[in-house]
């Protein structure tokens, strides 16, 4: 059960604004390959809390809506995997920022996106 909250913590902390975050060394993504694949990742890291949210809204345990969305959480670390192995100059940065197709700047933290790919998703 610790491993399932702390797994949700971690995908509220790796998305979204930088609160607290020393923004003079959040480095700018420019390249549009990389931007995309940001994108997709940050989607992902918002989407799946509020679908568990919305499951444990009906009434069921936080366990129980996280193995109800074990595919999307099992599909968003492939993803993660992904990204970080086809831009090894991920892994050197603090946080990284980049804009979204509204024009939204997103921020992605990566030592959190490290630390969800060892997050161990237990379900039946």
């Amino acid at each position: 059960m610790r491993s399932i909250i702390v797994f949700a913590a971690v995908l509220l902390l790796i998305s979204g604004t930088a609160y607290g975050v020393d923004l003079t060394k959040v480095v700018s993504l420019t390249k549009q390959d990389e931007i995309a694949d940001a994108i997709q990742i940050s989607n992902g890291l918002e989407n799946i809390p509020k679908q568990i949210s919305l499951c444990m809204n009906a009434g069921k345990s936080h366990e129980a809506c996280l193995c109800e969305n074990k595919k999307r959480v099992t599909e968003q670390k492939q993803l993660i995997k992904s990204a970080l192995k086809k831009y090894p100059n991920w892994l050197q940065l603090g946080w990284f920022k980049f804009r979204d197709n509204n024009g939204k700047t997103r921020y992605l933290n990566v030592k959190g996106l490290q630390r969800q790919l060892q997050m161990p998703l237990r379900c039946n």
